[in-house]
C-alpha cells in the first residue's frame, strides 16, 4: 500500500517540527517520523538545555506562524553577565527559550497546519530503496517522497545515509562534557530584571579556572545552569555510590561565586546520571551561532542558538531529480560540500535544496 506523502521528515525536535510546518504551508504532503514516543517528546521530555533564539531565529518563527504563540515565554537577554556583576552588551537581544517548549509549541502548530506526527518509528537501515526512491513505511506500507530531511540529531541515521563519508558517532566526541542544573524561582526572587534578563556565567576560580557554567533564564523565573568541563576531568569525579552529590555541592560552592553550592537543584540527578559529553557537530541553526560572542572554550561558544542558517547538524536530500524518468541517476550522498550536509528551517527548503543539489551535480 502506498503513502501520499511527498515530504519525509526524520526527526521530531525543533528543527524537524519547524522544517514540517514550512514545508505543510507550502503545498505539501509531510510526514514526520520519530524514533521516540510522543509521551518523551511532547509530556514528559526531561531536562533540556535552553536555546537562544537570534533575531533571524525570531524573524523564521514569525514567517512560519509559529511566533506569537511563543512570544510570551520569551526571555530577552541584553548582555552576558558574570558573576562579579559586570556585563558585555549584545549588538541585539537574545532570546531565551525552554528546548522542550519550544518544540512542543511548533509540534502543536505543524499538528494543526496538517503534519503527520508518526511516533515510535524513526529510521531504520533499508528503509529507503535508492534504486527505486521508495520508502518503507511499516510492514505493507511505502511512499516515494519528493525530499527526505534529516533532522534526527548529531549522530542521526538519515545523515549517514544522505552522506555516507559522515564520520561514525565515536569520532565526534568532543573532549567536553555537561551537568545539567538549575536555579529554582525561589532562588531568584530578589534579582531585578536587570539582572535577571541576562545571559549569565560563572568563571571557575583557581584550580578550576578552565570549567565555567551558564545560565539562561525562563519564563517561570528560573534559570537553566549548564556546567562545562572537560571530560577526563569531570567524569570520574562524582559517584554516587562514593557520595558524589555531597562533594559536587562542595565543588560549586569552593569552585564559584553566588552560593550556588545552595541555590542549585539537580544536583542529585545530574550526579547519577553522569557527566554527558558534548559533540563536535551540535545542531546548531542561525548565522548569530557563528559570530556569539566567544566563551571558553570556543567550541561551547554557539551552544543552542535558532536562526536560519542552511548548515547544522541535520541533513537533507531532494529526491525528485534521483528517481524522475528523465533524470540522471545519481548518488544519494551528494549533499552540502561546505558542511557534507544541509538543513533549512526556512519554508522555501525544496527551492534551496533542490539548487544545492543541482550544483552538486544531482
Amino acid at each position: 500500500m502506498a503513502a501520499s506523502y511527498d515530504a519525509l521528515v526524520y526527526g521530531a525536535g525543533p528543527v524537524g517540527a519547524a522544517v514540517a510546518l514550512g514545508l505543510q504551508q507550502r503545498g505539501h504532503r509531510v510526514c514526520v517520523r520519530e524514533k521516540r514516543t510522543e509521551h518523551q517528546v511532547v509530556i514528559d521530555a526531561g531536562k533540556s538545555i535552553n536555546l537562544s533564539l537570534s533575531t533571524r531565529g525570531c524573524a523564521m518563527l514569525t514567517e512560519i506562524g509559529a511566533y506569537t504563540d511563543l512570544k510570551s515565554t520569551l526571555i530577552p537577554m541584553v548582555s552576558r553577565r558574570f558573576a562579579d556583576g559586570s556585563t558585555e552588551s549584545y549588538r541585539e537581544p537574545l532570546q531565551s527559550i525552554n528546548r522542550n517548549l519550544l518544540t512542543i509549541k511548533l509540534i502543536q502548530a505543524a499538528e494543526a497546519a496538517g503534519v503527520k506526527f508518526e511516533y515510535g518509528t524513526g529510521y531504520a537501515p533499508g528503509d529507503v530503496d535508492v534504486a527505486t526512491g521508495s520508502v518503507r513505511l511499516g510492514e505493507g506500507l511505502h511512499c516515494k517522497p519528493r525530499v527526505i530531511v534529516g533532522c534526527d540529531g548529531v549522530h542521526g541515521k538519515v545523515a549517514k545515509l544522505i552522506n555516507p563519508a559522515e564520520a561514525e558517532r565515536s569520532s565526534r566526541a568532543s573532549e567536553w562534557g555537561y551537568y545539567e542544573l538549575s536555579l529554582p524561582p525561589e532562588a531568584t526572587t530578589d534579582m531585578s530584571k536587570d539582572v535577571f534578563n541576562n545571559f549569565h556565567i560563572w568563571s571557575g576560580r583557581g584550580h578550576w579556572s578552565a570549567e565555567f557554567i551558564v545560565g539562561l533564564p525562563n519564563h517561570d523565573g528560573s534559570i537553566t545552569l549548564t556546567l562545562f568541563a572537560l571530560m577526563s576531568d569531570m567524569e570520574a569525579r562524582y559517584a554516587s555510590a562514593d557520595g558524589g552529590a555531597d562533594k559536587f555541592r562542595q565543588y560549586l560552592g569552593e569552585a564559584y561565586e553566588g552560593g550556588l553550592d545552595t541555590l542549585a537543584t539537580g544536583i542529585d540527578e545530574a550526579v547519577a546520571g553522569g557527566f554527558i559529553a558534548c559533540w563536535k557537530r551540535p545542531a546548531l541553526l542561525g548565522s548569530a551561532a557563528a559570530r556569539s560572542p566567544p566563551l571558553l572554550p570556543p567550541r561551547a561558544s554557539a551552544l543552542g542558538t535558532l536562526g536560519d542558517s542552511p548548515h547544522s547538524g541535520g541533513a537533507a536530500v531532494p529526491l525528485r531529480a534521483q528517481w524522475e524518468p528523465e533524470a540522471k541517476a545519481t548518488s544519494l550522498g551528494q549533499s552540502c560540500g561546505a558542511c557534507g550536509a544541509c538543513v533549512c528551517p526556512h519554508p522555501r527548503l525544496p527551492a534551496h535544496l533542490a539548487q544545492r543539489s543541482r550544483s552538486a551535480g544531482g
